[in-house]
């Protein structure tokens, strides 16, 4: 009896020996982003909750480059982890920096990350990023249309201007050469003299 005592007390020496498996919420969500930055996708699955390992083909290195990540300050709750993410921009694309969750849960004794819930949130803090810059694009664009159209009628308002100068000019010259005319008229008829207006 008590060799299987030893023989049961050096299975469990050893086998926490080759255990190096993260036991803090925030060590297991810091060990699975490096895996996922590492390409190291089977070292992933072991750290993420068994019921949402199908998700992992989501953030394979062909769809989702992570070129590094971090964590922000954590809050009150142990599980979801302030993470920033920085994915590789394709091609001329600058770098996508995304603020988001990683979310934790305990299961079957241990910490794993809840791969379907830190997805959801990855999703929606790019949607939220993403509208972000379209609203930034799009106020860039109407204040330069803005420009363009105040320049616009600013420039019509210019013609405007010289055109009626140029034309009182010359409303003035014709009414100048027609009043010397009915001068004219009036010295040929006799002398008479017309009304002054």
């Amino acid at each position: 009896m008590r060799q299987l005592i030893i023989l049961f007390l050096l299975m469990i020496t050893l086998s926490g020996c080759g255990n190096n498996t993260p036991t803090e919420p925030k060590a297991v969500a810091q060990a699975f982003w490096t895996a996922i930055q590492e390409g190291k996708m089977d070292s992933a699955k072991q750290l993420i909750s068994w019921d949402t390992t199908g998700y992992l083909k989501y953030i394979h290195p062909d769809r989702f480059s992570l070129k590094r990540f971090s964590f922000e300050a954590t809050g009150s709750e142990s599980n979801k982890i302030p993470t920033s993410l920085v994915l590789a921009g394709k091609k001329n694309h600058s770098d996508i920096r995304i603020p988001t969750h990683t979310i934790l849960k305990y299961t079957e004794g241990v910490w794993r990350v809840d791969l379907k819930q830190t997805l959801v949130q990855v999703i929606n803090r790019s949607a939220n990023k993403m509208g972000e810059e379209l609203n930034k694009l799009l106020q860039q664009g109407v204040s330069e249309l803005n420009g363009v159209l105040n320049e616009s009628v600013n420039e019509l308002s210019r013609s405007l201007e010289e055109g009626a100068q140029g034309v009182s000019h010359i409303l003035q010259e014709s009414i100048s050469d027609v009043e010397s005319s009915f001068q004219q008229i009036q010295q040929n008829l006799g002398g008479e003299k017309l009304p002054d207006r």
